[in-house]
């Protein structure tokens, strides 16, 4: 696996992790 691959796995999954927060935030308000 190529450097660049590992690193747009890692973004999308930072991202993906931020907006599950985000969703939790918003539905428990």
């Amino acid at each position: 696996m190529s450097e660049k691959k590992q690193r747009i796995i890692f973004i999308v999954a930072f991202i993906a992790s931020l907006a599950f927060m985000y969703s939790a935030i918003l539905i428990n308000s």
